[in-house]
């Protein structure tokens, strides 16, 4: 009998997202082992010390606060899927608890990617035919769309992501999608280039968002499938421990260099932005660059 899938989920069980996502976290509990934690140092550790497949990362406090607890979970999720080869989904009640700004920093000076937070409205999206999953670095990740047990549209109320490459998104709209109110007359969807559920490598794993905010069934389905839960997918094979001790720094926001590791851990490394405490630079001049 082989083993079960681990997920990772930063929270404690039994808060707001286990009420609201109810039928997520029963549906994860039959197809992998689950583990809450919310504890930053001790779900740092779990992290390095485990073989999980998936972190879901589903409430932006533990994940965001200044202190050098929760910057060394950051630092470690990051590494979990750039150099371990695992998945990192950002769902839950991430999305209706994250500032925008936050979350501009932090998807494009940490992660190095154009996300940035878009709307928030309620429409039905449907299945993208152009999506791909990129594998480039590790074949071991397995996602037929043709195959994935998915819905191919359904409606939901999500923070839908804006300049993200057309095959990162798995869900979009389409020239008949409309804004779904029960107070307001339905109305178009202005910007058709915005999805709620996107996609992408990082080094050797993968990095995902999930905007929806009500736990509706069809995202249930995606998080497993993107989990490698479902049928027509595979969890991914994660390497233990890091690959060099000198790796996963941080970027900086302006010229995007990444910091050697060593250099953090002797203080001599890149310097955190006191204003927003999320991006990171190398230098003085990158930052006055960047504001």
């Amino acid at each position: 009998m082989s083993l079960r899938p681990n997920i990772l989920i930063l929270d404690q069980d039994g808060g707001l997202f286990t009420e609201v996502w109810s039928g997520l976290v029963t549906a994860l509990k039959a197809t992998a082992a689950v583990t809450f934690d919310y504890q930053p140092t001790s779900a740092a550790l779990k992290l390095h010390s485990r073989s999980f497949t998936t972190v879901l990362v589903v409430k932006p406090d533990i994940y965001f606060a200044a202190a050098m607890p929760n910057r060394h979970l950051r630092d470690q999720v990051r590494d979990f899927a750039e150099l371990q080869g695992g998945t990192v989904l950002f769902c839950g009640t991430f999305s209706s608890m994250t500032r925008p700004t936050t979350f501009n920093l932090y998807f494009g000076s940490e992660w190095q990617l154009p996300w940035k937070f878009g709307d928030y409205h309620r429409t039905t999206m449907t299945l993208n035919p152009a999506f791909r999953v990129s594998t480039a670095e590790n074949a071991s990740f397995n996602f037929d769309l043709d195959a994935a047990d998915l819905e191919s549209a359904y409606s939901q109320k999500a923070v839908h992501v804006k300049g993200a490459l057309r095959m990162s998104m798995l869900y979009v709209p389409t020239e008949d999608s409309e804004l779904e109110s029960l107070v307001w007359q339905p109305s178009p969807i202005n910007d058709l280039t915005q999805s709620p559920t996107v996609f992408a490598a990082c080094g050797k794993g993968h990095v995902g968002f999930l905007g929806d905010v009500n736990g509706e069934i069809g995202t249930t389905k995606t998080i497993l499938a993107l989990s490698g839960l479902s049928k027509g997918t595979k969890p991914p094979s994660v390497s233990s421990g890091e690959a060099s001790p000198d790796a996963g720094g941080w970027y900086c926001a302006a010229c995007g260099k990444q910091e050697l590791r060593t250099a953090a851990v002797q203080d001599e490394g890149f310097k955190r932005c006191g204003e927003c405490q999320v991006c990171h630079y190398c230098s003085r001049i990158c930052q006055r660059a960047h504001w």
